[in-house]
């Protein structure tokens, strides 16, 4: 090959872009900026002043090491969280002229760690049990994605692992307001209980106090004395009570029962 052929050669190898499978292009030039029509996989011509910024369009997974407040004060960390996205194609252009390629260190990151704090501001610490951190997820993704449309990235999921206190007090923080919200709860079961004791009380008395008004008018000297009067019958007619009879005394029927 003569030394001009090598030169053509090497002119239209540095004028051309490959795309890989599963990624997008965008492609930037001295005298229009960055072009339009994105560029699907495969080798395209781009010219010789031109440069590519090339966006992988598959869904991407990145680890964040999340931390906040929760709503009692107790600083948490959800390790190795993963956060899942994907950019769409027809948006590479926008992407590329508004943020560029570091798109995830400039917004993304910052998006997530700053949406991840304002919700677990939200649980208390007791609260981040397993259904706790389900509800702390689902309520990051619905606040996170809209957030990240704009920006031409498309949230597909974020999930939350080893979530933890990140200071040694921390723990011993969370068991001591888990036991004093126990020990309140407790606490009221115990009012309501007693209330309830002192409803049905109230009720047997009511009960007592009207068998009593019926009865009252019914009690008088000469009733009283004649119902003495049969107990004592009953009671020295039975069959298994030994009665002894002494003289004297202020009774002139029953001086004595041995058992």
């Amino acid at each position: 090959m003569s030394r001009l052929a090598s030169s053509i050669a090497s002119v239209l190898l540095s004028a051309c872009a490959t795309i890989p499978a599963g990624a997008g292009g965008v492609v930037w030039t001295a005298s229009d900026g960055v072009q339009p029509s994105p560029l699907s996989e495969g080798q395209h011509y781009i010219g010789p002043s031109a440069s590519v910024d090339i966006y992988d369009l598959r869904a991407q997974e990145r680890n964040e090491d999340l931390v906040g407040l929760t709503a009692d004060g107790a600083p948490v960390e959800a390790g190795a969280s993963v956060v899942t996205f994907h950019l769409l194609a027809s948006e590479l252009p926008a992407l590329d002229r508004e943020i560029g390629p570091d798109y995830y260190a400039i917004v993304v990151s910052p998006l997530v760690r700053a949406e991840a704090r304002r919700v677990l501001a939200h649980f208390r610490s007791a609260e981040l049990t397993s259904a706790g951190i389900r509800r702390a997820q689902e309520a990051l993704r619905e606040t996170l994605a809209p957030a990240l449309r704009p920006m031409h990235v498309v949230l597909d999921g974020i999930v939350f692992r080893r979530v933890i206190p990140t200071s040694p007090g921390a723990y011993q923080a969370i068991l001591e307001t888990a036991s004093s919200e126990q020990a309140a709860l407790t606490a009221r079961a115990e009012i309501e209980a007693a209330y309830q004791r002192a409803d049905r009380r109230r009720e047997e008395a009511r009960g007592v106090a009207v068998g009593l008004e019926l009865v009252a008018p019914t009690l008088t000297r000469e009733s009283l004395e004649d119902a003495r009067r049969r107990a004592w019958e009953r009671l020295i007619t039975s069959p298994s009570t030994s009665v002894l009879l002494r003289p004297g005394g202020e009774s002139s029927l029953l001086l004595e029962v041995p058992p």
